[in-house]
């Protein structure tokens, strides 16, 4: 596809993307505008005269607590965003941060500039009837995956999250300080008692062999507290990760990583690095692409649909002979370029 000359890059930090010289190309940083000036009143009392004639108590409240920012200073920051020749403009996107982030991308695509969203994590091509992926796909020009096609406007691209995680895990060295990292998912109210129960019969049932475990909470945020989710943890031999710290250093470390919910971003960074995995999959809605890879992957030990199925196959493996029969494999290899593709970085 022919695209306009001027390519300003969203929300890619410090991912390794392509054309660093090229005089063409912008990396936008993040920047939070500080909203000034008076908020206009009035459309806060419209709008709560919309919110009135609704019968139900729940639409009437969702609308009345819509955030002052997006009515009483929407328009202050729409039209903060200058247009400098929208039509000779590609925006790429790979997370927005921002409001406006948004406000910038929504007002120059609508103007004429070209919209490329990028794959940023697992969920894309594993799961059917992902909102944000709806988003992208009915908002931009191109969608770009890491190595699939499922969607008209799906370009198979190049996994730069991936890439920068493997650059990251390369700089650690190869000691291996722990024989098993455990890596949770987020614990919320609904799924606490049974990451618990789980937690507890893996701990239980596991050969004595894996004298150090380190146990690695999932953050919300770099600044949100979650180490103290595993406080529940009284194995001697487990370690809770410390909040802030190096999740790729943490791999290094590690012989083995069990992943305690499949998709996780984190086990495609271990494929992509052909770092020895294992997950519990927990996925009810797989896309028709994924499946008959969720099957090869079950049947090689790598994917466990129950704790027990994944605690039997850690008592018994002797990983660095599996792990090399896996990534010899034609259907490892199939699937590792279809989901995690690393074709356009010079290795």
């Amino acid at each position: 596809m022919n695209f306009p000359t001027v390519r300003i890059y969203i929300g890619f930090n410090e991912l390794p993307i392509e054309g660093k010289n090229d005089e063409h190309r912008a990396l936008l940083s993040r920047y939070y505008p500080l909203i000034m000036g008076w908020p206009a009143r009035k459309k806060r009392k419209r709008l709560n005269k919309i919110a009135d004639r609704y019968e139900s108590q729940f639409m009437t409240n969702v609308i009345r607590r819509i955030p002052k920012v997006y009515i009483e200073y929407f328009h202050h920051l729409y039209h903060e965003v200058a247009l400098h020749e929208p039509e000779s403009k590609t925006i790429h996107v790979h997370l927005t941060d921002s409001l406006f982030e948004t406000m910038l991308i929504a007002k120059y695509s609508e103007n004429g500039a070209r919209l490329i969203w990028y794959q940023h994590g697992c969920y894309y091509g594993d799961v059917v009837h992902k909102y944000r992926g709806y988003f992208e796909h009915s908002t931009g020009d191109v969608f770009r995956t890491w190595g699939y096609k499922d969607h008209e406007i799906d370009e198979p691209w190049s996994a730069y999250r991936l890439e920068a995680f493997s650059r990251k895990l390369h700089r650690n060295g190869a000691e291996k300080r722990y024989d098993l990292m455990v890596s949770f998912s987020a614990i919320e109210d609904e799924n606490e008692s049974e990451v618990h129960k789980t937690t507890n019969y893996l701990l239980e049932n596991l050969s004595s062999r894996y004298k150090n475990i380190l146990a690695r909470p999932r953050p919300v945020h770099n600044w949100v507290k979650a180490s103290d989710q595993l406080n529940f943890i009284s194995d001697p031999r487990v370690t809770i990760a410390p909040d802030g710290s190096s999740n790729a250093k943490q791999v290094a470390k590690s012989k083995l990583i069990l992943q305690m919910r499949v998709p996780s971003t984190n086990f495609l960074e271990c494929i992509y690095c052909d770092k020895p995995v294992i997950g519990l999959l927990i996925n009810n809605q797989p896309t028709e692409i994924v499946t008959p890879h969720y099957e090869f992957l079950l049947e090689a030990g790598v994917l466990h649909q129950s704790i027990k199925s994944a605690t039997d196959f850690l008592n018994n493996v002797h990983i660095e002979e599996w792990w090399m029969d896996v990534t010899n494999r034609t259907e490892y290899k199939t699937y590792k370029k279809l989901f995690t593709n690393s074709d356009l970085f010079e290795k």
